[in-house]
């Protein structure tokens, strides 16, 4: 199996290990100590989450708090190289019954997630109201 789309593969598990249990220390030995990401996600204080792995964990356990249940499925995955393209569903991410398409592009170096780039329908933009409203746990 191509490296990247084994770890395109584990991301994609443990995106939804941190969404469901809330514990973002899956992600310590997939991402790598200098990863950059290129789209940050917005956070429930109205902001942006840091470019790097403490900003990841932080989105994704976000995620877990406000929006119980959200999960991530690949529709498509594509590689080339150290880069991983996936179409990707997320359900559950602006509400129980939501559903939203979005794509990552993941850049991988030395068996580890380095770099990704992340597109929603909508932008990721559409989650900060929803972030806004819910009851923080």
């Amino acid at each position: 199996m191509n490296d990247a789309k084994a770890v395109a593969a584990r991301f994609v598990a443990a995106m939804n290990q941190v969404f469901a249990k809330g514990n973002a220390t899956a992600l310590d030995d997939l991402v790598a100590a200098k990863y950059v990401d290129h789209t940050p996600s917005p956070t429930p204080s109205g902001g942006v989450s840091a470019p790097d792995l403490a900003g990841m964990k932080a989105s994704f356990e976000a995620v877990h708090r406000v929006f119980p249940g959200a999960t991530v499925t690949v529709d498509e995955l594509i590689v080339e190289g150290d880069r991983a393209a996936l179409l990707v569903t997320f359900d559950g991410m602006m509400g129980p019954d939501s559903r939203t398409i979005g794509s990552i592009i993941l850049r991988v170096e030395d068996g580890k997630v380095a770099e990704s780039w992340n597109f929603e329908a909508g932008g990721t933009a559409r989650m900060q109201p929803k972030f806004a409203t819910a009851p923080e746990r």
